[in-house]
């Protein structure tokens, strides 16, 4: 591994985000030195946290290594949601993101989980405080942590989230 192109995409990946040099090493729970190691090109990254760092910077290994360094936004993985979903102007899903239930007509405009498949209305994080997001999130802008509507079904059952069971009811019912 060459450790000066690494730290070149870690340091682009990083400023794409947004995010300070802190804000990676909080994600990543480690030093701050530690990252600006790495974008110095004065360390490496050992196989494992550097999946973790795919993971944390929202690319696959292959965006990491074969994106263009003057490339002016982040690539996007394809989310379980196939397309961000219509939100209201509190962020919340019109329809349901995953079985297009629709949740404008739930009693509780507040309501969190889909009544019909269980699946978040909000883009919220995974962390203790389930804090919402952009739509289009996939790391919460709060805590770094992972967002509902960027996990897979498997990713979504380790969390507690049920698996969508398709029913015979009408997704375009109002009832």
């Amino acid at each position: 591994m060459n450790l000066s192109e690494f730290g070149r995409r870690v340091a682009h990946l990083r400023k794409l985000k947004g995010w300070t040099q802190y804000d990676l090493a909080r994600a990543m729970d480690m030093s701050v030195s530690q990252i600006r190691n790495w974008e110095g090109g004065r360390k490496g990254i050992r196989p494992k946290r550097l999946l973790r760092l795919y993971e944390v910077l929202g690319v696959t290994p292959a965006q990491f290594w074969d994106m263009n360094l003057s490339q002016k936004e982040l690539p996007l993985n394809k989310s379980p949601v196939e397309s961000v979903p219509e939100v209201n102007e509190r962020q919340r899903a019109v329809r349901c993101p995953r079985c297009k239930s629709i949740g404008n007509n739930a009693p509780d405009e507040g309501l969190l989980y889909c009544y019909h498949c269980g699946y978040p209305m909000y883009n919220i994080c995974t962390g203790e405080e389930k804090h919402v997001n952009s739509p289009i999130a996939r790391y919460c802008e709060r805590c770094a942590a992972r967002t509902v509507w960027s996990m897979t079904e498997d990713e979504l059952a380790e969390i507690g989230i049920p698996p969508y069971e398709a029913d015979e009811r009408s997704t375009d019912s109002n009832e």
